[in-house]
């Protein structure tokens, strides 16, 4: 689970940095803000991401968490899994 805010650069420039190295891993972004709003602004593809909004309902996370973890592909868009891609 990675903050798309982060002093000095981005989570979703540290996501794709992450997957350089290790190309299964699962990345799950949490904001305080909106999910197309900060992909917009972070240029980060909408269809290939995995979001939660702070602040989190536990059982959302704990969902998020175990369907992402049960994707056979780490992005949303690559796992055709757009109802659970960012939304506004």
């Amino acid at each position: 689970m990675i903050d798309v805010s982060l002093p000095g650069r981005n989570g979703y420039e540290l996501s794709q940095d992450l997957l350089a190295i290790e190309p299964h891993l699962k990345v799950l972004f949490v904001s305080g803000y909106a999910g197309a709003e900060l992909c917009r602004f972070f240029a980060m593809p909408v269809t290939d991401v995995h979001f939660l909004r702070k602040p989190v309902d536990p059982a959302d996370l704990i969902g998020r968490v175990k369907f992402v973890l049960g994707l056979a592909h780490p992005l949303a868009g690559k796992a055709s899994a757009q109802q659970h891609a960012v939304t506004e």
